[in-house]
């Protein structure tokens, strides 16, 4: 393993916020999936209460003594699994459920007097038919959705039309996916412990499924591509050895027969999670039940070891914000957020120090995602692939060049609601219409069976009325023969 002298993220540290975020009843039950989840200005937390289907969400700026503004989102009927948010819009977010549908909704309104929690979600997905596992937003093309589920199934969505467009079957169930830096392959790890790459659209393997870890705990994985990772060509993967040892595997997938790289961790039986930062090349790992955060770097096809963050308290679930929110003066490389069972949020940041902090360290901060769709929807479906757009993280006047922004499309998936609407009312007729042309179905073959019937008994009676013109006729010539005799025998009579 590497020293990392020469790592510009070599000296990371960690600091836990002095204020957070308190009122949260945060779940008592983990799930496969995120039950907390962050953009850049809204944090998205599962809540505890009956069913299980309740998300609360909270402005990042509602921090602190003062009292926060909190919103309910409520409408499935089973508990939630997976929160995600959009990573183009702040304001969008998506959950996975029991209930086997996956919904979007949009806090941006969220500022209203409204307190009862809000049932319209602006789409809802359905098309798996058992749990939904989790879901992952594409990067590059505006409305396009993963997600996988019980049924061994991951699917790919359209959600202008709210429909999937690309489906996959697997051996066991899928329990992550991820994007790779083109959002052209995703992938893929299963609770049998394989990882694959799938191409959605080209519908085949890059890669066949192959054991990524020989322990029975579920793997985890991440794409290290980037402008400073390796290439964009390797997959993270985290799992268990057969001795329960915590492991990090490096994989090229050009050649996954073995890994390239390898790490043994401790026997925390917490699973971790891994997160690459492809500004500094900085590898996070977490999970849920953790109270520390590991870093490694990479270098040569090789991890380095930098150190770790370590918590008061365990983690339930941690969720890390997008590149954009943190603060650059103060040489902020990232930002996280941790549940706990205390029923509080707590902020945590991780910064790189350097001697002159007044000023924008270009090296920390290279162009990151600037949360802009690089395609549309329509042309990712059809084979179009591009780069995510990526801006400069300078402050203008000291002031990020990022700013929330509202949804422009909010509307066309509105309308694709309605649309839906009009869809699932057809398949309604459609069914009626079934259900007619069944019974109308059932009385033509009633009618056809009473004129069979009838068919046979006319037949049979059609045979008894030849039988009897046969005898009539029989009996016709028998009496045309006798009057003929009777004729002969009166002429014979006369003459003598």
């Amino acid at each position: 393993m590497h020293s990392g002298k020469r790592h510009i993220a070599r000296n990371v540290l960690g600091a836990v916020w002095k204020d957070k975020f308190t009122g949260i009843q945060v779940p008592k039950k983990t799930n496969d999936g995120a039950s907390l989840a962050a953009s850049t200005d809204f944090i998205a937390s599962c809540w505890e209460s009956g069913g299980g289907g309740t998300v609360c969400v909270i402005g990042v700026d509602q921090i602190g003594e003062r009292r926060q503004k909190q919103c309910f989102f409520r409408g499935h009927t089973g508990a939630i699994q997976d929160i995600q948010f959009c990573p183009f819009y702040s304001a969008i977010f998506a959950t996975a459920s029991e209930d086997s549908t996956v919904k979007l909704w949009d806090c941006g309104s969220m500022w209203s007097s409204e307190e009862e929690p809000r049932q319209d979600p602006v789409a809802t997905l359905k098309g798996h038919d058992k749990r939904v596992c989790f879901s992952v937003f594409n990067h590059v093309a505006e409305w396009v959705l993963a997600t996988g589920a019980i049924d061994c199934t991951a699917r790919v969505w359209d959600l202008e039309v709210q429909a999937p467009i690309l489906t996959q079957s697997f051996s066991s169930h899928p329990v992550g996916m991820r994007w790779d830096a083109s959002a052209s392959l995703l992938a893929v790890a299963t609770k049998a412990r394989e990882i694959c790459i799938w191409d959605p659209r080209g519908q085949a393997f890059v890669t066949e499924p192959i054991q990524a870890h020989e322990g029975a705990k579920p793997v985890r994985l991440e794409w290290s591509s980037g402008s400073r990772g390796i290439g964009d060509h390797y997959v993270i993967s985290t799992g268990f050895s057969k001795t329960a040892e915590r492991q990090l595997r490096l994989w090229d997938t050009r050649r996954m027969s073995t890994h390239v790289a390898e790490a043994e961790l401790d026997r925390s039986a917490a699973i971790l999670q891994p997160y690459f930062d492809p500004g500094t090349g900085l590898l996070l790992l977490h999970g849920k039940g953790n109270r520390n955060i590991l870093f490694y770097g990479l270098e040569s096809d090789d991890f380095i070891k930098f150190g770790a963050f370590e918590s008061l308290d365990s983690w339930k679930d941690f969720a890390i914000a997008p590149k954009r929110g943190v603060d650059v003066m103060k040489c902020e490389v990232l930002r996280g957020y941790g549940s706990l069972d205390g029923g509080y949020i707590q902020p945590v940041s991780l910064c790189v120090p350097r001697r002159n902090m007044s000023e924008f360290q270009e090296e920390l901060f290279p162009p990151c995602f600037a949360g802009e769709p690089a395609v549309t929807t329509e042309e990712w479906f059809g084979g179009q692939t591009a780069a995510p757009i990526l801006a400069s993280m300078s402050p203008v006047n000291g002031i990020s060049p990022f700013a929330p922004k509202r949804p422009r499309d909010v509307r066309r998936l509105e309308f694709s609601r309605e649309r839906t609407a009009i869809r699932e009312t057809s398949s309604v007729l459609k069914k009626a219409l079934s259900v007619t042309t069944q019974n109308l179905g059932s009385r033509v073959k009633e009618l056809e069976t009473i004129i069979e019937d009838q068919s046979e008994v006319i037949q049979g009676q059609s045979e008894t009325i030849r039988k009897q013109d046969n005898k009539l006729s029989r009996l016709t010539k028998e009496l045309a023969t006798t009057k003929t005799l009777l004729e002969e025998k009166d002429r014979l009579l006369a003459s003598s």
